[in-house]
């Protein structure tokens, strides 16, 4: 069985992270996100939630850290007893996979604005 993932960050990292590996046939359970305005919408009908939902539903899928600052992120879910992340930058290593684009740059960041248009939110890039 293969074991299923979420990806922390629903910033265009994230997004680009999860169309990668969804067209490589991975299960994307979700995201993760620390900004409550994501937490409870859905990109592709994978919804967005917070660690701590992710701790009280399913601690034991692997988390995909996707934030350009990764560092913090791995830092706080260490600190939090989370230890079963990669990080974005390794996938093409631990999952033999080549990390390309799915789409164009600029499609990728209309796709995300479109998102924060929709959420009401400001277009942070992480």
């Amino acid at each position: 069985m293969t074991q299923k993932k979420y990806i922390y960050g629903m910033g265009i990292i994230g997004i680009r992270t999860y169309m990668t590996l969804k067209e490589k046939g991975f299960l994307i359970e979700g995201f993760i996100d620390s900004d409550e305005k994501k937490q409870g919408t859905r990109f592709e009908g994978k919804e967005c939630i917070s660690l701590d939902q992710y701790r009280t539903i399913d601690n034991k899928s692997q988390i995909i850290i996707a934030v350009e600052k990764y560092e913090g992120v791995a830092s706080y879910l260490q600190q939090n007893e989370i230890h079963n992340f990669v990080v974005y930058k390794d996938i093409p290593e631990i999952f033999e996979i080549k990390y390309e684009p799915i789409c164009e740059i600029g499609s990728l960041e209309r796709i995300y604005k479109d998102i924060c248009h929709k959420l009401d939110i400001g277009d942070e890039q992480e």
